[in-house]
């Protein structure tokens, strides 16, 4: 039987962001930037776009803690300049844990995105 903690599930999200972010640098490498490639921290969450791939992989927003909830319009702003719809992924566990969706929603206002916290998705349209 496998058990989840919060370590082996923020570990798996870690790693799972530095390959995406050495992936997405060695596209972005390209000449011109062909795949409109943006990597941008804010705080502990990472915002990763790609506006020619049409990917959630590509476009997310990974690691968001309740801390850079304030800071989400500014990142769908960045999105919205590349009109990219996110995938917004909020940091497994911690105090309040079970409200971020609902913030994460609320901040999101009339945006389509989806919202997903550790491995449980929850889609979410205003």
């Amino acid at each position: 039987m496998l058990i989840t903690t919060e370590s082996v599930v923020e570990r798996s999200m870690q790693a799972d962001l530095r390959y995406t972010e050495q992936r997405m640098g060695v596209i972005a490498q390209r000449e011109g930037n062909p795949f409109g490639i943006a990597i941008q921290k804010f705080g502990h969450a990472t915002a990763l776009a790609a506006s020619q791939l049409p990917s959630t992989r590509f476009n997310r927003v990974v690691g968001l803690t309740p801390e850079e909830a304030p800071a989400l319009p500014e990142i769908l702003a960045r999105f919205a300049e590349r009109e990219v719809s996110p995938q917004v992924e909020t940091r497994p566990g911690g105090s309040g844990s079970a409200a971020k969706p609902d913030l994460v929603h609320r901040a999101i206002g009339n945006w389509r995105a989806r919202v997903c916290e550790c491995c449980i998705r929850r889609k979410w349209t205003a």
